[in-house]
């Protein structure tokens, strides 16, 4: 005869919180423990773990803006450069376990991560000139 037992789980959904970051969202690159994500369009940055403040529980951000428009035939020059925020090397941005929208701008429009919002390009409103 035999006994065995089988091991339960109680109190489904319980997560364990991890000293590093664990998150999914965009293009991810590692390098080393280093981690990036990259958005190439609209997408969530979503946290799985938060992390602790002896392991890691902050990130660092690069958000970039759409430039403005181009001008046209009979208006000359172009749109400014979209604006950027981050804080690479700096402070970071405490994140919990949540979801996060991220909006790329692209054709005059701002970008936003959070609570981080990038302006977009000014566009070309101006009769040219020779």
């Amino acid at each position: 005869m035999s006994f065995g037992y089988q091991v339960l789980g109680f109190g489904g959904g319980v997560r364990v919180v991890t000293p590093y970051i664990s998150a999914t969202g965009g293009t991810v690159t590692t390098c080393g423990d280093y981690k990036t994500h990259v958005f190439t369009g609209d997408g969530n940055f979503v946290v799985a773990n938060e992390g602790t403040p002896g392991g890691s529980n902050g990130v660092e951000y690069f958000v970039q803006a759409g430039g403005g428009n181009g001008g046209s035939i009979y208006r000359g020059g172009g749109g400014g450069g979209g604006g950027f925020r981050q804080n690479v090397g700096g402070t970071k941005i405490q994140v919990d376990y949540s979801t996060y929208p991220v909006t790329v701008g692209g054709n005059a429009s701002p970008s936003v991560f959070s609570t981080i919002t990038s302006t977009r390009g000014g566009g070309q409103s101006q009769p040219g000139g020779s």
